[in-house]
């Protein structure tokens, strides 16, 4: 009986160890040519697999990897890695993995995981890579915008500094070189913003140079002239007038002011502040409002001396230099806005059909007398106008076609010699004596009134001549 028992159970214990034999002689006919199970090759589980199965299911596992480009206001773009040819290479093939590997353990495998770090490596057409550079939106597409230099601008307030703008062009070449460099054996991204590869105005708004050119013309064009214009006239001079005149010089070094447009402005203050030779009204003693001036002969009034004038402002302003400052004048009149326009409330006055004569002196009447004018000829007849006493003198013979003559007051008031001055020769003045006696142009009056207009007459004193 124990025999039998004995009998039985060795049986069992050779058909446990036939299945088993079998079971691990098919196992290791299964593995043959593959990788082992639980086999992990640079962190890709790769069991079971024939060499050229893990090689292609390796080399598939880049097929979704893409280059990432990070662009400004938070724009990105995506270059997938297959565009340019993308391959993984290893170090150690898998057919030699598969061949290192100890069949007869396969068993073991399924107990324990293996895992295989090889040298890993990739390679891709960079040729391809920098021709994908090209087509992004980025590079190529129709909203890229170059960058613009900060530059000065003339406006209607003047001038001012326009901001450079960078605008989102990029550094082409810099960008393909950065993008081979970021490519690895995984996916990768590039910041264009942090590795600065947008071009940058070259001109920007603090620039040394510019900024010194924008001094010279704001200082300039913040130069204020205050103009006097004698009597209460006054004219202010700024950019909203002189802007245009501004010009640099040959060497773009310094700010000149234009002397055509100066002398322009000067020549237009004196046609508007002139008044020597103009026509004036005037108000006579009679209370009548008449014109009077307006002769060539005419030696009363402003007349300004516009090349003077102008070379002043000129000056001012190419200095950058506000400040108050006067006109330069070869004649001036006493006044401006009056009633009498320049003429003012001093002057003499002389009516030649009055045959009268009227000394004012700040609006009140001193003297009055009769005269004596020029006969009433063309040669002789006494001119009309406004003028000013030019010279007072005593004691002076006259000369002239009418031969001489010795006067002992005179005021002298036409450059031809007209005069007012005393005449002792004549026993009586006024009426029609000039008519067939008349003056050869002076105007004769009576000594004692010469005696005092002579002491109360200053230089310059308007004398209207009607």
């Amino acid at each position: 009986m124990k025999r039998r028992i004995g009998v039985a159970a060795a049986v069992c214990i050779l058909a446990v160890c036939a299945a088993l034999g079998f079971m691990y002689y098919r196992g290791y006919r299964e593995v043959q040519g593959k990788l082992l199970p639980n086999t992990w090759v640079n962190g890709m589980d790769v069991s079971g697999m024939t060499a050229e199965e893990a090689r292609a299911q390796y080399e598939a596992t880049s097929s979704a990897w893409a280059l990432t480009v990070q662009e400004m206001d938070g724009v990105s773009e995506t270059i997938p890695y297959r565009d340019f040819d993308y391959r993984l290479t290893m170090g150690t093939s898998f057919e030699k993995l598969i061949a290192d590997q100890n069949y007869y353990k396969w068993p073991l495998a399924n107990m324990k995981k293996t895992v295989i770090r090889t040298k890993q490596g990739f390679t891709f057409n960079e040729g391809k890579l920098k021709r994908r550079v090209h087509a992004l939106n980025a590079v190529s597409g129709s909203e890229v915008r170059d960058p613009a230099n900060a530059y000065i601008d003339k406006t209607a307030d003047g001038y001012v500094i326009v901001k450079e703008k960078d605008g989102n062009r990029l550094i082409e070449d810099k960008v393909a070189k950065l993008a081979a460099g970021a490519v690895t054996d995984g996916p990768a991204s590039i910041d264009l913003v942090a590795e600065d590869c947008y071009r940058k105005a070259e001109i920007r708004s603090d620039n040394k140079t510019l900024q010194g050119r924008f001094k010279k013309l704001d200082d300039v064009q913040n130069t204020v002239l205050t103009i006097y214009l004698e009597n209460g006239a006054v004219e202010t001079l700024d950019k909203s007038t002189f802007l245009d005149w501004m010009e640099w010089d040959d060497e773009g070094r310094n700010v000149l002011i234009n002397t055509g447009a100066v002398m322009a402005y000067t020549n237009d203050l004196g046609d508007r502040y002139d008044t020597l030779g103009t026509v004036r009204h005037f108000t006579n003693s009679h209370g009548d409002v008449i014109e009077v001036g307006g002769n060539p002969s005419d030696s009363y009034g402003f007349k300004m001396d516009r090349e003077t004038t102008a070379a002043r402002i000129r000056e001012a302003l190419e200095g950058a230099e506000s400040k108050k400052m006067e006109c330069a004048w070869y004649d001036y009149a006493l006044d401006r806005d009056t009633e009498n326009g320049d003429i003012g409330y001093t002057y003499i006055e002389v009516s030649l059909d009055d045959q009268h004569m009227w000394y004012y002196k700040d609006g009140e009447l001193k003297i009055e007398t009769d005269v004596v004018t020029g006969l009433d000829t063309e040669e002789r007849r006494t001119p009309t106008g406004v003028y000013a006493v030019l010279d007072k003198l005593r004691d002076h013979t006259m000369t002239g076609s009418y031969g001489s003559a010795f006067v002992h007051y005179t005021l002298a008031y036409n450059i031809d010699g007209i005069c007012i001055h005393d005449a002792t020769w004549r026993g009586s003045f006024g009426g029609d004596i000039w008519r067939s006696s008349g003056s050869h142009g002076c105007v004769n009056t009576p000594i004692s009134v010469m005696a005092e207009l002579y002491g109360m007459v200053d230089l310059n004193t308007p004398i209207v001549v009607y």
